[in-house]
């Protein structure tokens, strides 16, 4: 079909890697161990940063909405308790900064 010495073009693919693993971390080594008590996620400080924050918001809902449902005004306690929805933000933000960083420490074992 060809001439003499000249080759048939084909195109080659390289293969993927289809090496199974049964076991283990796809990921690799990340330098923690499972007895390690650090690489246990601390969620406590993010449900309070939740709770907070949803407490905050239901007030400043609770605030708008007294004036429309009833005719009196809003009781100093529901203004006291919109100060949860700033307190659950910067916990919300400290939680971040916290994890990220002992996500990053974790990488450099």
């Amino acid at each position: 079909m060809y001439p003499q010495g000249w080759v048939h073009p084909r195109i080659v693919f390289p293969l993927p890697d289809v090496t199974v693993r049964l076991r283990g971390d796809y990921r690799g080594h990340v330098g923690t161990s499972s007895s390690d008590s650090s690489a246990a996620p601390r969620n406590g400080l993010l449900k309070a940063a939740i709770a907070c924050f949803v407490v905050g918001v239901v007030a400043v809902l609770a605030i708008f909405l007294t004036p429309a449902l009833t005719d009196g005004s809003p009781g100093l306690v529901l203004y006291l308790l919109t100060l949860a929805w700033p307190l659950g933000f910067a916990l919300a933000i400290a939680f971040a900064l916290r994890s990220g960083r002992r996500a990053r420490n974790g990488d450099r074992t």
